[in-house]
């Protein structure tokens, strides 16, 4: 059977709208790259058209796929595939985020706002959220399980392009042929450096400054404008017998809302609830909650509070883990008392409210002593993240509810710049032998193209009915 020759060159990033490798590179440099776990760029192309753009980072466990490549035109007027995997085990990938933009010409009519783009995000156990989103904000989502074999695939050893990668993938049949281009290294050996760094892999959300929100007197600068932080409410003492904390809205709880995986000590733990006054605005609003641990150690880092089977590999550029608010409310409590308040007839929600003069209420049953404290969420329903500080003994110091208010503010004179660093330790990759069975690319490829062609169509039947009022 005859087969598609393609040339293989390697780089330090590809730029998609000019559509050119950014500092080429030798192959002897892309290999040393690759076995040092340093990133690099593969560029696949036929003919002199761009093909497929592999972005390799062996240390971090990162790899994408974009097919096909950019033309160098419109970047928003592209049908492109983006294909994201993280190492979980030892030299087997798990396909976790894959997003397509539908090529301009598979349009049916001139209706812009009907063109879709399709999503998929892949949990390690197969279960995967798939969105289809129109032009004009319109969104459908639903639930799937993606089958093992089309959701792990090997770790690409380096050269080895044309037994990873697939012909079908470039609309052709039978073995892929890599070969070198002509004149390949008089051709890196010219090429100018560029000042562009290497690409980045995604990362999630990083913490802003919260050591600021609980400094009387600090000032922050956000879009929103200047505010200056107040003195904190002292929310009383939360009671803590399991040490397993959980944040959530009180006044839709259930057994879904688990305690964090980190926990902390035992006891009587002080709540504070942050306040600050915008400049220009008459009212004031709740930039935080914090549950103080041990209030007389800095803290000296910062980390994303995660609840089992979240990992924080799966975090595109600035997302985070939360808890979701349904009633503008979230509150602070053990697991011990989450499991009281829901043998409860009457929840939280119905048997406390705010008096207008205070930022926090509270919750407590009589029989136990077990409590909970409440505060209004920032920006009202959505999801927040809870942060966990810790020492420099490494124990926990306390942990933040970020109401997102403040978040990315700039510290105004003479507030100072929190200097708590970030911990985002991903867990270690598990051995091979633990893996799910590993499938070819172009396999996994084609059984996701069926996905969104189904979700698609259910998209599209959806939004004629209008049983979704907000696709």
């Amino acid at each position: 059977m005859e087969g598609m020759a393609v040339e293989v060159t390697y780089g330090v990033d590809w730029h998609e709208r000019e559509a050119r490798l950014v500092r080429p590179l030798l192959v002897e440099e892309a290999r040393r790259r690759h076995e040092a776990g340093e990133p690099y760029t593969v560029l696949v192309t036929a003919g002199q058209a761009p093909r497929a753009v592999l972005r390799i980072c062996r240390d971090s466990g990162y790899v994408s796929l974009d097919l096909p490549v950019p033309d160098g035109g419109d970047p928003d007027d592209r049908g492109e595939q983006r294909y994201e995997f993280r190492e979980l085990w030892e030299g087997r990938l798990h396909l976790f985020r894959l997003r397509e933009w539908l090529l301009p010409e598979s349009r049916e009519d001139e209706d812009e706002d009907s063109e879709p783009s399709f999503s998929a995000e892949t949990r390690p156990n197969g279960r995967a959220r798939v969105a289809v989103e129109s032009e004009d904000g319109g969104l459908f989502e639903t639930w799937t399980e993606i089958p093992a074999e089309f959701r792990t695939v090997v770790f690409p050893a380096f050269g080895a392009w044309g037994g990873w990668l697939d012909a079908e993938l470039f609309g052709a049949s039978g073995p892929l042929v890599v070969v070198l281009p002509r004149g390949d290294e008089e051709v890196h050996a010219t090429e100018p450096p560029s000042p562009q760094p290497a690409w980045a892999e995604p990362k999630g959300m990083r913490p802003g400054n919260l050591a600021a929100l609980f400094t009387a007197g600090a000032r922050l600068r956000s879009r929103d404008g200047d505010a200056e932080i107040l003195e904190p409410e002292d929310a009383g003492l939360l009671h803590v017998p399991t040490g397993r904390i959980v944040a959530a809205d009180p006044g839709t709880l259930s057994e879904r809302n688990q305690p964090f995986t980190v926990a902390v000590s035992p006891g009587d733990h002080r709540v504070l609830i942050a306040r600050m006054r915008w400049d220009e605005h008459p009212w004031s609003e709740t930039p935080a909650a914090a549950l103080v641990i041990r209030p007389e150690e800095p803290t000296v880092s910062w980390e994303l509070a995660l609840r089992p089977g979240q990992d924080v590999r799966m975090l595109g550029d600035d997302e985070f883990y939360g808890f979701g608010v349904d009633s503008g409310t979230g509150s602070f409590l053990d697991l011990a008392t989450r499991d009281a308040v829901l043998a409860q007839e009457e929840r939280p929600g119905s048997l406390f409210a705010f008096d207008g003069e205070k930022s926090h209420a509270r919750w407590q049953d009589p029989g136990t002593g077990l409590n909970l404290v409440a505060y209004p969420s920032g920006h009202g329903d959505g999801s927040y993240p809870v942060w966990i500080g810790r020492g420099a003994d490494g124990e926990v110091t306390r942990l933040v509810a970020d109401m997102l208010v403040l978040h990315g503010a700039e510290a105004l004179a003479p507030t100072p710049t929190d200097r708590a660093a970030f911990r985002a330790e991903a867990p270690r990759r598990l051995p091979a032998t633990d893996a799910p069975s590993a499938g070819p690319l172009g396999e996994a490829v084609r059984h996701f193209s069926a996905v969104r062609a189904r979700t698609v169509a259910t998209a599209a039947e959806a939004r004629a009915r209008w049983l979704r009022p907000r696709f």
